[in-house]
């Protein structure tokens, strides 16, 4: 994506739209460490090099789902 202005630019509009609208919410490291977590579940999908199982997959997501309704 770093090399790909278009997308990042996109990216980034994307991004400053969610920290606006969440504003402390979207800043908190429990919200980091979900976006990241699902940036890497992501990333797995696009090149799949997938690690773990497709349920164990999903109770991961589920997890981060219901950890969103706690930020």
């Amino acid at each position: 994506m770093s090399h790909n202005e278009p997308l990042h630019t996109l990216c980034g509009e994307w991004y400053a739209n969610l920290v606006e609208k969440y504003g402390e919410t979207q800043q908190s490291l429990k919200a980091h460490m979900i976006q990241y977590a699902a940036d890497g579940i992501w990333m797995e999908e696009c090149t799949g090099l997938v690690s773990v199982s497709p349920a164990e997959r999903q109770a991961i997501v589920d997890y981060l789902i219901q950890q969103t309704y706690e930020l």
